[in-house]
């Protein structure tokens, strides 16, 4: 009778009320867990970001060294496919050719992680502070797939020593953030690239 009785009762599977309250706990635990995700997802773009950024200034210092040779490092602004505004989200690396007097490119373009960009704010951004900058390609400049010459660009050098063009007695760093974050605000979750501008020096930095 017992095994009867079991068997009936495995037969009968949940009940509406048990089925929804299994609903009900999945759907909480969801709401959890994907904020936390977005913000591991966003956190690993973020140093993937700084970390192109950081591995391009050392790599143009190194080429400088080298090459013997003035390295000019390009930040590119244009608007991405899947971007709604311009933003600062490429960059490459070009060499000095004395004798012709012109930049030759001696890396591809280097674009940032999707859904990410640089903070688009000179107090934040301080290379946007560089004189009469951002600058305007020619016809004759780089065009980037997609976008031909219809960007802007900041650019700076590092010298045959190492050493940068940069003003020595300014602080300069770029932030990188969220494609989605307003250029007016610093968010929680950003990333830093700083360079000395006498030794050539680079380090990334995550608060």
């Amino acid at each position: 009778m017992r095994t009867g009785l079991c068997h009936r009762r495995l037969s009968q599977g949940f009940s509406l009320i048990e089925l929804l309250v299994v609903i009900a706990i999945l759907s909480i635990l969801t709401l959890i867990s994907v904020p936390a995700f977005q913000q591991i997802t966003n956190a690993s773009r973020l140093n993937s970001a700084s970390q192109v950024l950081a591995d391009h200034f050392s790599l143009a210092r190194q080429n400088a060294l080298t090459r013997n040779r003035v390295i000019e490092v390009r930040l590119y602004k244009f608007r991405a496919s899947d971007a709604a505004q311009p933003a600062y989200c490429a960059l490459q690396l070009f060499q000095y050719l004395e004798q012709e007097d012109r930049y030759q490119a001696i890396t591809p373009i280097a674009y940032l992680p999707n859904a990410t960009k640089l903070l688009d704010d000179s107090g934040k951004t301080s290379f946007l502070t560089l004189s009469g900058q951002p600058l305007t390609p020619t016809a004759s400049d780089l065009k980037i797939p997609g976008v031909g010459t219809s960007y802007k660009y900041l650019a700076f050098r590092f010298k045959p020593d190492g050493q940068t063009n940069l003003d020595p007695g300014e602080n300069w760093f770029v932030t990188v953030v969220s494609s989605l974050t307003s250029d007016s605000e610093l968010p929680k979750n950003f990333a830093t690239v700083q360079i000395d501008p006498v030794t050539g020096n680079v380090r990334p930095y995550r608060p």
